[in-house]
């Protein structure tokens, strides 16, 4: 499999990895498509990190992702299916497959192109901030929007 891996300040390499398994209860998901979020910019490409943080983990970041289940070892989720996948911490999504746990997968419809669902996680975070109360009701709030890309 092959995956993406930052070796250096704003230089990434790619590498050939072992093909990750699914164990019991998790997916194996073809990702399709990647959204870089503003914190993978931040966290990835500048500020520069100390130098004992490279080479980075394959894959990271972008933990924005959707793809297909190409086997499923759970029942709450089967082959052929679209999801978003949201990684573990310390994982990313610059790779071609990506092993995950229902509770860090949403399902999405067959229809509509996955470029377009991917783009769903940037409001999902205002309406989980919205049902935890955050803002509470009386609170006024500004909000603004920034256009993620996808690839």
């Amino acid at each position: 499999m092959r995956a993406a891996r930052i070796v250096a300040p704003k230089q990434f390499d790619f590498v050939d990895l072992d093909m990750p398994q699914a164990g019991d209860g998790e997916c194996l998901i073809k990702l399709e498509k990647v959204s870089v979020c503003g914190s993978d910019i931040r966290h990835g490409y500048g500020p520069i990190e100390p130098e004992e943080h490279y080479p980075m983990p394959a894959g990271r970041p972008c933990h924005e992702l959707a793809g297909t289940i190409v086997e499923s070892r759970t029942d709450a989720y089967h082959e052929g299916q679209r999801v978003i996948v949201i990684p573990d911490r310390g994982t990313g999504g610059l790779m071609e497959y990506l092993v995950s746990r229902p509770g860090r997968m949403i399902l999405l419809p067959d229809e509509g192109p996955l470029d377009e669902w991917v783009m769903c996680q940037p409001p999902g975070t205002v309406l989980l901030l919205q049902a935890h109360g955050h803002p509470a009701s009386e609170e006024r709030t500004c909000g603004i929007a920034a256009k993620a890309a996808s690839a």
